[in-house]
């Protein structure tokens, strides 16, 4: 018998799709399942005495450089561009680094935490807003979101946020009626206008 596969293409313009918050940690009564990358050189507790909003934050303690506190187990169902943002407190002659983390891809900017934007915090301190936009190639249900401070000392981190940006551009979904399966060359969430895509059933 004949294995016989119909396909029904659909392409659609991104139209009016808004950013999506993946994940969302404020702290405000615990860690919220942060844990240190390695425990014998960073620690990761809770204070209620320094905290941007109301009414507590993670507190990193670096014990050496370049270390790293995590969160583990985020679900990213597209490829595409992600914004980490956070709000930190320290030495503020430190590079810190958004990260987010697919299997053994790694991406995320290393900036000068004096360089960024200052605000008063809720406990009256200085803190500092990092943002930055990732590019993310691969999917993954076991995704991590990483902070990583290069200066020893202890570190204050409130209102962490991972936020999907808009895909552009069209989707191009298939949808198959019978027997065998449908794939896409190149894979992508979303195409730019005149892309060539190989469908091979």
């Amino acid at each position: 018998m004949k294995k016989i596969t119909l396909l029904l293409l659909t392409i659609l313009p991104l139209i009016g799709f808004g950013q999506t918050t993946i994940a969302s940690y404020t702290f405000d009564s615990d860690i919220e399942g942060w844990i240190p990358g390695n425990a014998s050189d960073t620690s990761v507790d809770f204070s209620s005495v320094d905290y941007y909003t109301a009414s507590g934050s993670i507190q990193m303690g670096q014990l050496t450089v370049n270390k790293v506190i995590k969160v583990i187990g985020i679900n990213i169902t597209d490829a595409g561009d992600y914004t980490i943002k956070f709000k930190i407190k320290g030495d503020n002659t430190a590079n810190v680094k958004g990260i987010v983390r697919t299997d053994s891809n790694y991406a995320g900017d290393a900036l000068l935490i004096s360089g960024l934007t200052s605000s008063t915090g809720g406990d009256s301190g200085t803190w500092y807003e990092y943002t930055t936009t990732i590019t993310v190639p691969v999917t993954s249900s076991n995704a991590q979101i990483q902070i990583q401070t290069n200066t020893l000392g202890t570190y204050y981190i409130d209102d962490v946020e991972l936020i999907q940006e808009p895909l552009a551009g069209f989707v191009l979904t298939t949808n198959v009626v019978g027997g065998g399966t449908v794939t896409k060359t190149p894979d992508q969430p979303s195409y730019a206008a005149s892309s060539n895509v190989t469908l091979q059933a």
